[in-house]
């Protein structure tokens, strides 16, 4: 006898004299499946920095006298990371019983910077060179790489992987013909 079920996933059942079932996935509805239903939530570093801010006016490389200003500006923020769920692809193997599935690296999503903890500590501003809004969107504009990448550094990106990985496993075993049947691996693609 023959079965063919072609939802949610199609499942070709054969059964032989000798009753062994055979199980076929199609490669389409497992990615379709997939996407449609994972839940995968965006991952959240938050940090604490501190920066030391120096500048002073000179006139032809050389520093004028009473125009230093300095001070240090501790602050937090919160980066966001995630993967691009409709990058995701999938191959099954049904004569290995296999299904690889193709993760994309995770990518920043966002990077904030949260005002409301600025403090300003040791301030000393002159009069004639006072701190302006280019001086702060150069600290974040230097700083901000700095951060996101000790987040990686820190393994910000694995968490966010390592998440994925779970969310795909129980999303597939749901189906019960994957969960017997077959077996689930990764790749990370760059």
């Amino acid at each position: 006898t023959q079965t063919v079920t072609t939802a949610p996933t199609e499942i070709i059942e054969t059964t032989t004299s000798t009753t062994e079932k055979i199980v076929q996935l199609n490669q389409t509805l497992v990615l379709y499946d997939l996407t449609k239903n994972l839940k995968a939530e965006e991952t959240e570093y938050k940090y604490s920095n501190s920066y030391k801010f120096n500048k002073n006016s000179k006139i032809k490389g050389i520093e004028v006298p009473l125009t230093k200003t300095s001070f240090n500006l501790e602050y937090k923020g919160i980066i966001n990371v995630n993967i691009d769920s409709s990058l995701i692809e999938v191959a099954v193997d049904n004569y290995k019983k296999e299904i690889t599935v193709l993760l994309p690296t995770p990518k920043i999503t966002n990077h904030n910077v949260l005002s409301e903890s600025f403090s300003i500590k040791n301030k000393e501003e002159s009069i004639i060179n006072p701190v302006s809004e280019k001086d702060y969107e150069k600290i974040f504009s230097d700083q901000n790489p700095i951060m996101e990448s000790k987040a990686i550094e820190d393994g910000i990106y694995d968490e966010v992987i390592q998440k994925y990985k779970t969310a795909i496993v129980n999303e597939l075993n749901k189906n019960i013909d994957i969960k017997e049947y077959f077996q689930i691996k990764f790749i990370i693609l760059d």
